[in-house]
């Protein structure tokens, strides 16, 4: 079965899809679902090196992280990890993958109108065509 750790509370803002349901769901409701495998996880201080997988911590070097991956030194709660998803715990620090890029946000991306989407000369896009 499913334990209370592998849920996670997956925010929304407006009708974005929760990982592994189907169905829209109510505008801006959050919903519990499985732990993605990319997201930030708290597993315990100082638990040795190597111990830490991808998405896991809270490593203080890059040592603790199993493999290439680096440690990633948070100095706030919504800083990102290369390579992961979500909040994690407080400041923790967890092991993301090495010169990597972060995963999207949660947060819905901006919505222009097509008042807003022009050319370089001031004039209609021809990739968004009116």
């Amino acid at each position: 079965g499913v334990g209370q750790d592998d849920l996670v509370c997956y925010e929304r803002k407006l009708d974005e899809l929760v990982p592994g349901c189907s169905g829209q769901g109510g505008s801006g409701t959050d919903y519990c679902c499985n732990r993605p495998s990319d997201w930030l996880r708290y597993i315990g201080d100082d638990l040795g090196e190597s111990f830490y997988g991808l998405c896991e911590g809270h490593c203080r070097r890059d040592s603790d992280c199993k493999g290439d991956l680096n440690c990633f030194k948070r100095s706030d709660e919504s800083d990102l990890v290369p390579g992961c998803d979500g909040e994690g715990y407080g400041r923790k620090n967890y092991c993301g993958l090495p010169g990597g890029t972060v995963s999207p946000t949660i947060s819905p991306t901006q919505f222009l109108m097509p008042s807003e989407i022009v050319g370089t000369d001031g004039s209609p896009s021809d990739l968004y065509p009116l």
